[in-house]
This record gives C-alpha cells, sequence and structure tokens, in this order.
C-alpha cells in the first residue's frame, strides 16, 4: 500500500523499487483487490512500467528486489520523510 501512495502522490520511482521488493520475497504479484478499496492501489501499482518505461521501471524493481528487509524499511522512511519535508511537514 505505501508503494500505492506514493505513486498516487506522484513519485512512481520508490514505488517500483518496493514492488520489486515485495516480489522478490512473494514472486510475481497478481493484482487481487480485497475490496474496492484497494481497487484503485492495485490499478496504480500495475500501471508502474506504462507511467516510469519498461526500462527504468525494470532498473528501480531490481534495486528493490536486491534489497534486504532492513534496506526497503530504511528506503521506506526515507521517502516518509522525504514527502513530509516536501510538504513542510514538521519531524516527528
Amino acid at each position: 500500500m505505501l508503494a500505492a501512495c506514493l505513486v498516487a502522490q506522484g513519485t512512481p520511482e520508490p514505488a517500483a523499487v518496493m514492488y520489486g521488493w515485495v516480489e522478490s520475497i512473494h514472486g510475481p504479484l497478481e493484482p487481487v483487490s480485497l475490496s474496492a478499496l484497494y481497487d484503485e492501489p492495485t490499478k496504480w501499482i500495475t500501471q508502474l512500467p506504462e507511467v516510469l518505461g519498461a526500462h527504468q521501471f525494470a532498473t528501480l524493481h531490481a534495486s528493490g528486489a536486491a534489497m534486504t528487509a532492513e534496506g526497503i524499511l530504511e528506503f521506506a522512511h526515507a521517502q516518509i520523510e522525504d514527502d513530509g519535508a516536501h510538504r513542510g511537514s514538521p519531524d516527528l
């Protein structure tokens, strides 16, 4: 879901990295919507190759797939911090 939120905020690059990491753990994922609440985020994730271009998506996806669990958590945390700084939110 964090990856979908990043896409919605106009930052598909880190979303592709996170998607790569998830698939490195679980294997290729088929979009599954548990409810209508998840329909749009699922669509955003499946459109990453179109949004970024196939080559850039593959590169970013592969970098996520190569990350450790600790690495992806640090990456996700940095994306959240970057977004907060971008909007002028105070550090928590």
